[in-house]
């Protein structure tokens, strides 16, 4: 049977690492108060609403793909956050990320997204996956590279995408050739 209460759990503060994939937990408010909390993983839910999540302050890894999520709002707060899967989810606006200076992983395909600005100073960055969303520009990537950020064997996954002509034919051979970015891409 699936899990979808974790409200049991709430009494439980000193919990580092939580895994429930793969239930029908709707509602995370019983993590609220776990602060010591580093290590979540809660893909393939049904989860929605992710504000409990902004009072987990030693989150390091954050794995929520598979939700159905669309505001990252709370998340700004997890400054120690290094690797964050926030893919097939809802999110448009990836804004409340861009304070996040320790994210080295970030996951966030198959969403709706087509700003990246936010993620030009994230210059920690070492794997990013925004295939299947709908973006069409690329300089935010260029300019982090040119910043110190993206560089040689750091990996852009951005197929799927509705690429302009100045993103194929200027930008992904940019990132390739003048930073050693590996973009997948096609």
């Amino acid at each position: 049977n699936p899990i979808t209460d974790i409200s049991p759990l709430q009494g439980l503060t000193s919990l580092t690492r939580l895994w429930f994939g793969r239930n029908a937990i709707r509602e995370v408010n019983a993590l609220q108060h776990m602060s010591r909390m580093e290590s979540l993983h809660l893909p393939g839910n049904l989860i929605a609403d992710i504000s409990a999540l902004g009072n987990l302050p030693n989150l390091t890894d954050l794995e929520i793909n598979d939700n159905e999520i669309a505001d990252l709002s709370s998340l700004s707060n997890c400054l120690k956050l290094a690797k964050a899967w926030l893919g097939r989810n809802r999110i448009t606006d990836v804004g409340p990320l861009q304070g996040l200076a320790q994210l080295s992983n970030l996951a966030l395909s198959d969403n709706a997204i087509t700003n990246l600005n936010p993620l030009v100073n994230l210059k920690n960055l070492q794997i990013l996956d925004v295939a299947r969303n709908a973006i069409v520009d690329l300089a935010p990537l260029v300019t982090n590279a040119a910043n110190g950020g993206l560089g040689s064997g750091d990996q852009v996954f951005i197929s799927g995408n509705p690429l302009s002509s100045i993103a194929i034919g200027t930008q992904i051979p940019t990132l390739r050739n003048q930073y050693g970015v590996t973009v997948h891409w096609p």
